[in-house]
């Protein structure tokens, strides 16, 4: 593998992870404020609202992926053109 291939994966991997970890957080907490009312009720246990968050998150990383990848590519780029 050619050096320059491995400059670019390595830069387009850890933006690509570190934007879909930000955009899943973002929308983590959205959600998370969303059904605050839900979770405050004396009957839902705090072990139970994270669970919840918990079993969301795979369907939050799903819908953050185009996001995070169109990020991840623009800012891989952008690095390659400074001088």
């Amino acid at each position: 593998m050619r050096i320059l291939s491995r400059y670019v994966r390595r830069y387009y991997l850890t933006y690509l992870v570190s934007g879909l970890a930000a955009c899943a957080g973002l929308l983590l907490l959205v959600e998370l404020f969303d059904r605050i009312d839900t979770f405050i009720g004396p009957s839902v246990l705090w072990i139970d609202a994270i669970h919840y968050l918990v079993l969301k998150l795979p369907w939050m990383v799903y819908q953050m992926m185009p996001a995070a990848c169109l990020l991840a590519s623009v800012v891989t780029f952008s690095t390659l053109i400074k001088p």
